[in-house]
């Protein structure tokens, strides 16, 4: 069966995510946090937390950015809910205005 494209708004930042089996799709969000994460150590703590949230599709720190600054790529979550995920690690974590 062929599955017809059905246009999406976009926002600037994001793509559009299609899922395994193309009968739904999701807007791939870009997310950018500054963090408590200044050292490897605590990206070593928070990695296996940030690898388990699902629709989470990638994810980088950058430690050389004086903020710590956290890049997610995820669809179907929000900011909100991968900041709730690190306070749990007690790890700061706050979204950064567009």
């Amino acid at each position: 069966m062929k599955m017809r494209a059905i246009p999406a708004i976009r926002k600037p930042n994001s793509r559009l995510l299609f899922t395994k089996n193309n009968r739904e799709n999701l807007t791939m969000q870009v997310y950018v946090f500054r963090t408590g994460a200044a050292k490897e150590e605590d990206v070593k703590k928070v990695a296996p937390h940030l690898n388990s949230i699902k629709g989470v599709h990638r994810w980088t720190f950058d430690l050389e950015d004086p903020e710590n600054i956290l890049r997610v790529e995820a669809a179907g979550i929000s900011a909100a809910e991968i900041e709730k995920i690190l306070a749990l690690e007690n790890c700061f974590c706050e979204e950064l205005p567009d």
